[in-house]
């Protein structure tokens, strides 16, 4: 599968599941009575002013989006293995400038490392890295953005003026006090229910991010802290060293790469519009894909339901958090809203 394609389905489902973004819920009960009292509002502007970058952890995820699991392959080489089952990250920062993250396979691995102005990306199973030298003045955080605390402040600083904000329970993430914000769209639009972020009780810091269908109090996506430590890594931990055997491609990023957006991915949405029930497209008109991207579609096709509209033909599909619109002519529409949502933002491509 050519790597435009690996990536267009699942940004995609990313998009559309987190534009919002079993295992146990992330909090468990018991810290209650030993919490002070704190307002909703309080809760999110600590939580998004906290600057909590000094950490080291394992993250617990879980996904049930309620459509086909993607292709093996796609699951296995990158961040979209997040989307389908269970998985787990192992993450460290120190600093602005010090990130890494592994996501782990059953046999495999995929780091993503910065040290500076050195950035790593190494998949064990294909036995390939990217070195990547970063521009002298480059604070991006590309995959720093998994992890749960930045996973969630994104989402509560995008979506907190659209929705309805305030305290849940109170309890425990991996071994943590922590208040519980619980963020409801005010969109009828849109399929989530709410989003609960779990948030640490001292240092403000996110640990835990749970996304509830409408209508259902199973998690469609539930990410957490399982262990955690605010000690500073190991200086190693930043190290990286091909094992022998690797292929190894070097490469030289210049300023304002990151900003870049790919080509394929466009948003709709009115001007004012809440994120809850953007839209994104992908694809373009007569693009064909092969391969497993192409078995995959027929998947989705087979699970939907043929709709025609001003924008043309196609599948429907609508699980309980996410509808996708695949269209004939190679296009596809994907958003956490309702079916006619989705219709909408196709007619107005």
């Amino acid at each position: 599968m050519g790597s435009k394609l690996r990536w267009t389905i699942p940004v995609g489902i990313a998009a559309a599941a987190v534009a919002a973004s079993a295992v146990v819920p992330a909090l468990t009960a018991g810290a209650d009575a030993a919490l002070p009292a704190v307002s909703a509002q309080q809760l999110l502007s600590r939580t998004l002013a906290s600057d909590v970058d000094t950490f080291s952890g394992t993250v617990r995820t879980e996904a049930d989006l309620g459509i086909p699991a993607l292709p093996q392959s796609v699951r296995s080489s990158d961040l979209s293995s997040l989307l389908t089952g269970t998985g787990t990250m192992r993450v460290a920062k120190s600093g602005a400038d010090k990130q890494r993250l592994s996501v782990l396979g059953s046999n495999s691995e995929r780091t993503y490392l910065r040290d500076g102005r050195t950035a790593w990306m190494y998949d064990s199973a294909e036995r390939k890295a990217v070195r990547t030298t970063l521009p002298q003045r480059d604070d991006r955080q590309r995959h720093e953005q998994a992890s749960p605390d930045q996973a969630a402040k994104r989402i509560l600083a995008e979506l907190g003026d659209d929705s309805d904000v305030s305290v849940g329970r109170a309890g425990e993430v991996a071994g943590r006090d922590a208040y519980e914000l619980v963020v409801e769209p005010k969109s009828a639009e849109s399929l989530v229910g709410s989003v609960q972020v779990s948030i640490d009780a001292k240092t403000w810091m996110p640990l835990g991010l749970t996304v509830l269908p409408d209508g259902s109090a199973d998690p469609a996506i539930d990410v957490a802290f399982s262990e955690l430590s605010y000690a500073e890594p190991a200086a190693d931990t930043f190290e990286f060293d091909p094992p022998k055997g690797t292929k190894v491609e070097r490469r030289t990023a210049q300023a304002g790469d990151h900003d870049r957006k790919p080509k394929q991915a466009r948003k709709h949405g009115h001007h004012g519009e809440p994120s809850w029930t953007k839209v994104v497209e992908l694809g373009d008109r007569g693009s064909k894909p092969t391969g497993e991207a192409s078995a995959y579609l027929k998947q989705l096709r087979a699970a939907g339901t043929r709709v025609t509209g001003e924008y043309g033909s196609g599948t429907m599909i609508r699980s309980r958090l996410v509808t996708l619109l695949v269209l004939d002519d190679g296009r596809m529409f994907a958003g956490a809203v309702t079916p006619s949502a989705v219709e909408r933002a196709a007619a107005n491509a």
